[in-house]
C-alpha cells in the first residue's frame, strides 16, 4: 500500500472489496496506538491484546457503516478504551 494512501480510502477500499491489504495498513498504522490505549486501562499486556484484536475485529464488522469523513485514529482510541 502507498503510505500516501489516506485511512478513508483504505477503509473504503475493505469495505467495498474485503481487500486485505488494505485492511492490513489500517492496523499497521495504528495497532501500536490501540495496544497503548488497552494497557493503559487494563495494566495487563495479554488483555490489552486481546482488546486490541477485538477493536480491530469491530472494525472490519462496521467498516461499511462508517462515515466517510470519520477520524478513524479517534474512533479506534474509544473502542478501545
Amino acid at each position: 500500500m502507498d503510505k500516501l494512501t489516506t485511512d478513508a480510502a483504505l477503509l473504503r477500499e475493505f469495505a467495498r472489496n474485503q481487500d486485505g491489504l488494505a485492511f492490513e495498513e489500517l492496523v499497521r498504522r495504528y495497532l501500536t496506538m490501540v495496544l497503548g490505549v488497552a494497557l493503559r486501562r487494563t495494566g495487563d499486556h495479554g488483555a490489552a491484546e486481546e482488546i486490541a484484536q477485538s477493536t480491530f475485529s469491530i472494525l472490519a464488522r462496521k467498516a461499511a457503516k462508517l462515515p466517510s469523513d470519520i477520524v478513524l485514529g479517534g474512533w479506534l482510541h474509544r473502542v478501545a478504551a
